[in-house]
């Protein structure tokens, strides 16, 4: 089965970390930015009726990439945040499986 659906521009991979320290621990953390990625991606991914469908086995992504503007950007960072959102939104079971 295959399934098409368009996501926002994700945030770079650089603004979607944040490096904190909590309790004297260094962690990482999702930035507010990445955080309303991942809801957006969520919401698009409830209206294309993928979300939660908790896909199984391996799996193939096409990803077509058309930024917002002209700025020249790293096509792995996009990859990663996309993933990762549709991880999140429960799309498969993990995206090791891709």
């Amino acid at each position: 089965m295959k399934y098409q659906f368009t996501l926002p521009w994700p945030p770079s991979t650089n603004r979607i970390w944040r490096n904190v320290v909590s309790r004297g621990k260094p962690q990482t953390l999702l930035s507010v930015e990445g955080r309303k990625f991942r809801v957006l991606a969520a919401q698009h991914c409830l209206v294309a009726r993928v979300a939660g469908k908790r896909l199984t086995g391996r799996l193939a992504v096409e990803l077509v990439a058309m930024p917002p503007d002209r700025r020249a950007r790293d096509l792995d960072n996009v990859l990663k945040a996309t993933l990762d959102a549709l991880t999140h939104a429960g799309v498969w079971v993990d995206d090791s499986q891709i």
